[in-house]
């Protein structure tokens, strides 16, 4: 395993301002876990495998999964064009409609900017929050890179349309059950018993730590960003992806074929760095490293797959303001 130890988390975290930090990695066959620190500062309760963190955009990765799933079973064609199941779609150019696929969406290209309107209140549906949409900006041409927590909110609503269904629901049936998350909740949900979860903190001017008051989310983010996991939970995710999307008992989620297409990258390595249907892809010597980070209410993490040596990571802490900590494990981790 790489040499990471409880003195190196220790270290970070005193020197970051990070109040606590959790690491899960498997290389091989080995898996290591390990946590330093406090994930509430009021309660001194310690950051455990029992703590949970929001995962952020690491959730884009499973819609995209869901996707391929439709896809697959002759639902959903990626090609197909939004407007087939999103007629009306407030966009500025009436243009975009045209050409606008799902596949644009699921890769970040179909160039929106941010809505001009969009603040949910935390017990808005995404069907009503996709109604509800203002106009949505165009950034860049259709088939340019600009990414998008939009274009995310708008595939689970096709989820949505498709499956007839809620899309957390959907994701729990076809995903989040078959991997073996047990504990996965969404953000607006409490929390399962027996786990606790992590406080996001923000570092002030007089270099003390104060509680992360930022927004709360409600159903509607559940597509780009609405799952709380243990570091141990994305883990066990990030193996079944390692496998080819197939679970720990053997069942594929995905055909061969678009288990390969979750992982192939979409364009060229440009400064060393490119994007597949979901992940971020960088180059990292001779090996290729699939990531997506995370940073929600005051949370600071990431989740990584090598599959050519089979390796695997996630590192969070609870500090808006740890990136720094956080690259520096994951460094570790990819020696």
């Amino acid at each position: 395993m790489p040499h990471l130890t409880p003195d190196l988390l220790a270290r970070l975290s005193q020197t970051r301002h990070v109040p606590g930090m959790a690491v899960a990695a498997q290389v091989g066959h080995d898996t290591q876990h390990l946590s330093y620190g406090v994930a509430d500062l009021e309660t001194g309760r310690a950051m455990d495998a029992a703590t949970t963190f929001p995962i952020g955009s690491i959730t884009k990765t499973m819609t995209a999964t869901l996707a391929l799933q439709l896809r697959d079973a002759g639902q959903l064609d990626l090609d197909a064009l939004v407007a087939t199941f999103l007629p009306g779609l407030p966009l500025e150019d009436p243009d975009t409609a045209r050409t606008l696929t799902v596949r644009h969406l699921l890769t970040h290209t179909a160039g929106f900017g941010p809505p001009q309107r969009l603040a949910p209140s935390g017990d808005m549906t995404l069907a009503t929050v996709v109604s509800r949409l203002s106009t949505i900006t165009q950034r860049k041409p259709v088939g340019t890179y600009s990414y998008s927590d939009v274009a995310y909110l708008l595939v689970g609503r096709i989820i949505e349309l498709i499956t007839a269904r809620p899309f957390e629901e959907v994701l729990r049936e076809r995903l989040l059950r078959p991997v073996g998350l047990a504990h996965a909740r969404f953000l607006h949900e409490p929390p399962t018993p027996g786990t606790h979860p992590a406080w996001g903190y923000v570092l002030t001017p007089d270099q003390t730590l104060a509680r992360y008051n930022g927004p709360t989310y409600g159903p509607y983010v559940a597509p780009t960003g609405g799952l709380r996991l243990t570091v141990q939970e994305i883990l066990t995710y990030l193996q079944f992806v390692l496998r080819g999307s197939v679970t720990a008992t053997g069942e594929a989620l995905l055909s061969a074929s678009s288990a390969q297409e979750l992982l192939t990258p979409v364009s060229p390595l440009e400064r060393g760095r490119t994007r597949t249907l979901a992940w971020e892809v960088e180059s990292s010597g001779e090996q290729l490293v699939y990531k997506q980070r995370c940073s929600l209410m005051g949370i600071h993490g990431v989740a990584f797959i090598v599959p050519e040596r089979q390796r695997a990571g996630v590192v969070f802490n609870n500090a808006l303001h740890g990136l720094h900590a956080e690259v520096e494990v994951s460094r570790v981790l990819l020696e």
